[in-house]
């Protein structure tokens, strides 16, 4: 009887201890992300996951074969530069190397951390953000805070005050130390707001110019800065492979109803798109979408027709969208939304479009359709489905559209005209 109870006491004595190992560990883990959330606010994935969204399957794997990539890969160049025009798919292939190199070198002894860079999010990417979101992804990889975040924690937090540069870059080189093997992404440097820029490349040839450090990174060709930088590292020129854009023109292909594969002229869009594409995945996108945008009967009567009109730079394509939604019934929404996201200096949630949008009589409920936007802007505007960000579909439309005085003279007005109408309480029918 007395072992009996014994062995009961034990067993509960056994369980309140898990008990409390769980609720310790909990506790730890809620303090971890205390801290990281006040280290760097907000989520360094999101663009990872957004650009993840759109990635075409079996496309960008090329790089892997190339003596570029491979002496990076086996730490012999540690520093690459993949540079390229706009359009050509660099920022798929930094996603598709962040997944390589995650899948071959799995485990904590091994630090990964990105940063992709966005024109049309400036908020977050003065350096000392950038540094701190790095500091951020690679301070939670070991499930624990390392000491040097702990100590820049209790000493500022007290008075809400942040890590200033130097402060996050010794904190940075010296959680590196804690990895055997450290790799930091760097992606479209050339969308990184100049004195930015400067200021992060400055602190890279200083301070991460050591063995266990690797970096990758692109850009557009031509950005004195980044040249600079680079200079003595390796550099591999990135262009659309024919092969990525037979891939790409066959994967949005089976999406459409072609209703006898023996008399569709799959071969001939393929032919087509390779050759009028001049190796910018961005302008085949466009491409086939202007070709694919009709059903498969006006296909057939009207191929040449088709193939002639086709957008043979992403200018005209930009020219003939706007043109488009100027002659559709969704075109006051369509430029509205256009208006705020070419001008905002962060990424606008779909929910604050449909508010900006009923200021202009547009029916908040359309306005919260993702799909609605999207297809009244006729491809000009992206909203990503997990975080329902908005933004443009690539900078290029940014920069077309800052050709067009008429679309640029009178926003900075209307957006202060909305925004003072906002704040000051002004009513609107639909609300």
């Amino acid at each position: 009887m007395a072992a009996d109870t014994s062995s009961g006491v034990m067993d509960v004595i056994e369980k309140l201890d898990i008990i409390k190992d769980e609720r310790n560990a909990e506790i730890d883990r809620k303090r971890r992300d205390k801290i990281l959330e006040w280290l760097f606010t907000g989520d360094p994935g999101r663009r990872h996951n957004e650009v993840r969204g759109r990635l075409e399957e079996n496309t960008g794997c090329w790089i892997y074969e190339t003596e570029q990539f491979k002496s990076w890969r086996d730490n012999k160049t540690p520093w690459l530069l993949c540079q390229g025009d706009p359009g050509v798919g660099k920022t798929f292939i930094m996603l598709n190397v962040v997944h390589h190199i995650s899948e071959e070198f799995m485990g904590e002894d091994f630090g990964i951390a990105y940063m992709y860079h966005n024109f049309g999010d400036k908020g977050t990417q003065d350096t000392a953000q950038i540094f701190a979101s790095i500091l951020r992804q690679l301070g939670g990889q070991k499930g624990k805070i390392s000491p040097e975040i702990e100590s820049l924690y209790k000493r500022l937090s007290p008075t809400f005050s942040k890590p200033n540069i130097p402060e996050l870059v010794n904190a940075l080189v010296a959680v590196m130390q804690e990895f055997s093997r450290v790799w930091l992404f760097f992606g479209a440097l050339d969308e990184c707001p100049e004195e930015n820029l400067r200021a992060v490349l400055s602190n890279l040839k200083k301070h991460f110019k050591i063995p266990e450090v690797q970096i990758f990174a692109t850009t557009r060709p031509y950005l004195s800065d980044v040249k600079n930088a680079f200079a003595d590292q390796t550099i591999l020129e990135v262009s659309t492979s024919t092969k990525d854009i037979e891939t790409f023109v066959q994967n949005q292909m089976s999406h459409f109803p072609f209703e006898d594969p023996d008399e569709s002229p799959k071969s001939e869009i393929i032919d087509k798109v390779i050759e009028e594409s001049r190796s910018m995945f961005l302008l085949e996108k466009y491409q086939t979408d202007h070709i694919l945008k009709g059903p498969i009967r006006r296909l057939r009567k009207n191929k040449t027709n088709i193939f002639n009109s086709m957008p043979k730079t992403v200018d005209q394509y930009f020219e003939t969208s706007l043109k488009r939604i100027n002659e559709s019934a969704d075109s006051d929404m369509a430029l509205n939304a256009l208006m705020w996201i070419s001008n905002a200096t962060r990424p606008l949630h779909i929910a604050e479009v449909g508010v900006v949008l009923a200021f202009k009589g547009v029916s908040i409920l359309d306005a919260y359709d993702a799909e609605d936007v999207e297809n009244a802007c006729v491809g000009l505007v992206i909203v990503d489905r997990k975080s329902n960000f908005c933004r443009l579909a690539h900078q290029t439309v940014q920069e077309y559209l800052i050709t067009k005085p008429d679309w640029t003279k009178n926003a900075n007005f209307l957006i202060a005209e909305t925004t003072l109408k906002y704040i000051t309480g002004f009513k609107v029918d639909c609300f």
